[in-house]
């Protein structure tokens, strides 16, 4: 489906950002990679405040983690919650949107959330999908089979020993 629209929309011209919005399965494939393999697995904040969660306070000065890992993958928030899935981003209308999972705010922060929040996170999506485009439309990624991906969790995610492949040129 990748292949086919970036075929369709782009022809054998160069990706730019302004192609974006007519690459909406683009955009879902990194929002779903983003949500099965966020870049930071986990992020902490202090509190400034008491505060109150499912009946406990929490004292100000407290530590809260919250991780993406976790819940980016729990069925409560997603549909098939393990499974890649990157359909489950478009509208009806055929459109990417970040809402359209349908997921409640705060179950999707690759990120981080709040005033906290990466200050370059569209740049960062904007990029993405213009490299991962780039990069689709020339090659084929096969991965090696007796290489499973394990991750391992730095301050960063990353694939714990590589991600051996064979890239393959399509055009």
């Amino acid at each position: 489906e990748l292949r086919t629209e970036l075929d369709d929309v782009l022809g054998t011209r160069e990706v730019a950002a302004a192609d974006l919005p007519s690459l909406p399965y683009t955009s879902a494939v990194l929002a779903e990679s983003l949500r099965l393999y966020p870049p930071a697995w986990t992020l902490g904040r202090r509190l400034t405040a008491d505060i109150e969660v499912d009946g406990w306070t929490l004292p100000r000065g407290s530590q809260v983690m919250a991780s993406q890992w976790v819940l980016h993958r729990d069925p409560r928030w997603w549909d098939s919650a393990l499974a890649f899935r990157p359909q489950r981003w478009i509208t009806s209308a055929g459109h990417y949107d970040e809402n359209a999972p349908g997921q409640p705010r705060g179950a999707w922060f690759p990120f981080g959330w709040g005033t906290r929040r990466c200050v370059g996170d569209s740049f960062a999506l904007t990029e993405g999908a213009v490299v991962l485009a780039t990069l689709a439309r020339s090659w084929s990624v096969i991965p090696r089979p007796a290489h499973p991906v394990r991750v391992q969790a730095a301050v960063t995610l990353r694939p714990a020993g590589g991600m051996p492949v064979t890239l393959l040129r399509r055009r």
